[in-house]
């Protein structure tokens, strides 16, 4: 599944928005270390209406114990922050529910960092300064085969 197409997908359909029923929209968490990433991230998905962003978290730790409480369908995980970083925050994730999906969104790119997110369950992974126009096939990508 990791890297998405370059093809736009456009707007998901209502059988590929949630996995919980049609009509939802897809709960959503993002979780970065920097301020100005969380919020640049939020305003982007708050201009998809299929999203909504249930909350954010600064850390690993705040991801699991969110992820937990919160049951989203779609984490945004970055990978490098303090305490937990990403990739063990997804292996933990996925461990308590493979329902969630995590899509890794980081300023590193490499195909060592990519397979380093497949092996800790991401189902894709997005390079933050790329990661806007790929962003509706890497949801299409990972809803639309649920």
């Amino acid at each position: 599944m990791i890297p998405p197409t370059d093809a736009d997908a456009g707007g998901l359909s209502d059988s590929d928005v949630s996995p919980s029923g049609p009509g939802r929209p897809l709960r959503v968490l993002v979780v970065d270390d920097h301020l100005l990433a969380r919020c640049a991230i939020r305003w982007q998905l708050q201009e998809m209406p299929d999203l909504k962003v249930v909350d954010e978290a600064v850390d690993g730790f705040e991801a699991v114990a969110l992820a937990k409480t919160l049951a989203p369908d779609l984490v945004f995980m970055d990978i490098c922050m303090p305490g937990l970083d990403g990739l063990e925050a997804t292996r933990r994730i996925m461990a308590e529910s493979s329902r969630v999906r995590v899509i890794i969104l980081s300023s590193l790119d490499g195909e060592s960092y990519r397979k380093a997110a497949r092996d800790a369950g991401a189902a894709a992974y997005l390079v933050k300064g790329q990661a806007i126009p790929h962003l509706a096939a890497a949801l299409q990508q990972v809803f639309g085969e649920t």
